[in-house]
């Protein structure tokens, strides 16, 4: 993987295109390039730092350049289908000089246009610029497995891979912070596209596209999910479109490893992964926790489900990376790469993952749960919908006395209290309840005394983009999720964080032809009997031990409940207080946030933990 950025519509100075690109240095330790054009119809200046997994040769080097056609292009990602569309172009007349995904992506702009949106499959981030037309066009993947930010400065668009290059790259960008993002981020965890905390600076949604002609600034739509059908998911063909995307994501010119929870997505990966190389040997990582954390988690032990899987597969071999309490040197470490936070503790784990392999591509199972509902808030959504329901005093009073459940204190039904916890503070609002509440740490009040006068926005928008929970259907739910919790929450961190260790992480589970077949049946029949993801697990079946197909839902994450009741809690404490002394969030309100994860009344620890990491932005970015 990769990072780029550019400047379109001024021109720009070389020094600067580097300074620029050298934030982005983690993301591209491998190769740096630059282009800067300052006559003709759009003087533009683009810069990349190059991770060589396709075509390592000075060929596939960045930017790329067509001198006869006038095209260049900064891309970062993988084009999964790029051997059939290369084939395609060869017929055409097409004469290739490198082996990479790049220039097929490059001749296929050539070839048809922006019609290249419709063929090409992959994940991807890029700006291709047109200098006979006078016009760039930039693209974000399907869903949103790549970053894209963009920023318009008085007439010139900025873009690139992160917010601090598109800051380094023109110092004078409006840095005001947008305080209802940062009110979303604080309840949410993450800030719903197109906000990042700064008011100028904008996520390109995943399946779009934007061009820009030194005047006008056009955004579209390019990629529609298919409307949902009333049939099952065929078992077989998703097994078949699994294995199809396991086949063409393990395309590489260097090893490819897994990471692994010894659950069932990644255990079907593995399978999958072992069927395709053979007998070469395979690496896989794991996480383990401590006895401590994994009581406060109330989550099986991952290792010891990951260690029997792979004793049974001689290629297998696996590295354990445990977990330990102490998340701040971890924070202060991966905080420069988080300029749009993103307050999941898992962001943690899987750095670490990253930065013990000793592969630069790593597969994940990340989106199995979004696409074939595996989430507990799924499985709930029926007692969510009936609860939503209640007269709005009997909801009133069970939030009042959601705090006696100690939901984040073990002991007798321990899980059963934080959920039912959790349930009753997302419908005990006057405001009614939109099924985005089942995710959310703070209620309206809460955020309310938290920001002062954003709550009211924050929650209004969030409104708009989700069903009312009384009324919520799964496929609706779903829909949230893929459209804006998985590329801002999920997708977003696994970007960061593995890229902050030099490392490329693909997700065959949200692979097109996976997509397209999961979409296009009823995800009313995802779940039956309480028993979540049906689909994958039928088709695991006979691939995939029972033991691992019947396991309880683990969560990846990170110890974070451990954190704020144990020894660490006392130093993020103070990182809480140092961010009040900001003036971003009100002292009193945040302390209580930290009381309540440190006491473990409330389950509080992730509200408490994005604070921890709004201080660890505000400290890095502004």
């Amino acid at each position: 993987m990769c990072g780029w950025v550019g400047i379109f519509g001024t021109r720009v100075t070389e020094p600067a295109l580097r300074t620029a690109a050298d934030t982005l240095a983690s993301r591209g330790p491998d190769g740096f390039g630059e282009r800067a054009v300052t006559d003709g119809r759009l003087p533009f200046g683009v810069a990349h730092r190059r991770l060589s997994i396709q075509d390592l040769s000075p060929a596939g080097a960045q930017p790329m350049h067509d001198a006869d056609r006038g095209v260049t292009l900064v891309y970062n990602g993988e084009l999964y289908n790029s051997p059939g569309l290369r084939t395609e172009l060869m017929t055409r007349g097409h004469k290739f000089r490198s082996t990479s995904d790049t220039e097929v992506l490059l001749r296929g702009y050539i070839e048809w246009g922006d019609a290249v949106l419709d063929r090409i499959e992959g994940i991807f981030s890029f700006a291709l610029v047109d200098e006979r037309d006078g016009r760039v066009l930039l693209a974000r993947d399907r869903l949103g497995v790549k970053p894209l930010y963009w920023a318009d400065h008085k007439g010139v668009l900025i873009a690139g891979s992160a917010p601090r290059a598109l800051l380094a790259l023109q110092p004078n960008l409006d840095r005001r912070i947008d305080r209802v993002a940062i009110a979303q981020f604080l309840t949410l965890l993450w800030i719903p596209h197109p906000r990042t905390p700064w008011a100028n600076i904008h996520k390109l949604p995943p399946a779009h596209a934007l061009s820009f002609d030194g005047r006008t600034t056009r955004t579209w739509r390019y990629w529609t999910p298919p409307e949902p059908g009333d049939l099952p998911l065929d078992p077989d063909i998703l097994l078949e479109t699994l294995r199809a995307a396991s086949d063409r994501q393990l395309l590489s010119d260097v090893p490819v490893g897994l990471l692994f929870s010894g659950g069932l997505d990644s255990t079907m990966l593995l399978h999958l992964m072992v069927d395709h190389f053979g007998t070469g040997e395979l690496d896989a990582l794991t996480a383990g926790y401590d006895a401590s954390s994994q009581k406060l988690e109330f989550v099986p032990d991952d290792a010891s489900y990951a260690r029997r899987v792979a004793r049974d597969l001689d290629q297998v071999r696996l590295t354990e990376v445990e977990i330990d309490v102490d998340a701040e040197r971890d924070l202060d470490t991966l905080s420069p790469h988080f300029d749009d936070p993103v307050a999941d503790p898992a962001a943690i784990t899987l750095n670490r993952l990253c930065r013990a392999s000793d592969n630069k591509v790593l597969i994940s199972g990340v989106g199995g749960e979004e696409l074939w509902a595996g989430y507990p808030r799924h499985e709930n959504l029926n007692r969510a919908r009936r609860a939503a329901a209640l007269p709005l005093a009997v909801r009133r009073c069970m939030a009042v006395a959601s705090p006696l459940l100690y939901g984040a204190r073990p002991g007798p039904a321990y899980g059963a209290r934080r959920n039912i916890q959790k349930l009753v503070r997302a419908v005990g609002d006057q405001r009614p309840s939109h099924y985005w509440r089942m995710m959310a740490q703070l209620t309206f009040n809460e955020l309310d005394a938290l920001v002062p006068g954003t709550a009211t926005a924050a929650f209004d928008e969030l409104d708009a983009q989700s069903p009312r929970l009384d009324q919520a259907t799964l496929t609706e739910a779903l829909a949230f999720d893929r459209d804006q919790f998985l590329p801002n929450l999920n997708l977003a961190y696994v970007d960061k964080a593995s890229m902050a260790a030099s490392v490329e992480v693909r997700v065959p589970m949200l692979d097109e032809v996976v997509i397209e077949s999961t979409l296009a049946a009823d995800s009313e029949t995802f779940i039956g009997g309480g028993i979540t993801k049906l689909p994958l697990r039928k088709a695991a079946r006979g691939i995939v031990s029972d033991a691992v197909i019947n396991r309880p839902k683990s969560g990846f994450g990170g110890p974070v409940r451990a954190w704020f009741q144990g020894a660490p809690g006392n130093q993020l404490g103070q990182r809480i207080e140092a961010v009040a002394e900001t003036g971003l969030v009100s002292r009193d309100t945040a302390l209580r946030v930290h009381r309540a994860a440190s006491s473990g009344r409330q389950d509080a620890a992730l509200a408490a933990w994005a604070l921890v990491c709004l201080h660890s932005w505000q400290e890095e970015h502004c």
